[in-house]
């Protein structure tokens, strides 16, 4: 049994999910409910999806394949630390089913939780890229709530394209 493969492949997981935690951190109490104008997602709907998709995912892929979307345990109508702790208990729940495989294990078909069936090489790429994707996005919300959306050697922001 090797595991390098899986060793990297933990290693990023480990460094996506950091840096969406690191950017969760970054909220203040005003910015997990604040709507971008012409938005409708807020930050609170965005970690809850992430977490929700982490439990789906240990579920169907790992899992008896039982919870559906209607289940009253995906309710997303959480508090804020009650979305943080879904969301690290989705993680951790991933990583119990992950950590003890091995390079063999990459190549096994999984039931993903809309019904086709992945490798779980391309399940664990989807895990890092969905997370990295999604603090992106975050990340993005905050700054334009702070209106602090632009580079750091810009000194003004753009002209108002509707003025």
């Amino acid at each position: 049994m090797t595991q390098a493969g899986l060793e990297q492949l933990l290693y990023l997981i480990g460094e996506a999910f950091e840096t969406l935690m690191a950017t969760v951190r970054s909220l203040d109490d005003e910015d997990w409910h604040w709507q971008p104008p012409r938005g409708y997602r807020t930050i609170a709907g965005i970690v809850g999806h992430i977490a929700a998709g982490k439990q789906m995912n240990a579920e169907h892929s790992f899992g008896a394949g039982n919870l559906s979307w209607e289940d009253p345990d995906m309710s997303r109508d959480r508090s804020v630390a009650e979305l943080i702790e879904w969301l690290r208990d989705g993680q951790r729940r991933l990583l119990d089913h992950i950590a003890p495989l091995d390079d063999a294990d990459l190549l096994k078909r999984r039931r993903m939780h809309w019904g086709r069936e992945r490798d779980t090489r391309w399940l664990i790429a989807q895990l890092i890229t969905h997370d990295l994707f999604h603090a992106g996005e975050v990340n993005h919300i905050r700054a334009l709530r702070h209106e602090n959306d632009r580079w750091e050697w810009e000194e003004e922001p753009p002209p108002d394209p509707s003025s």
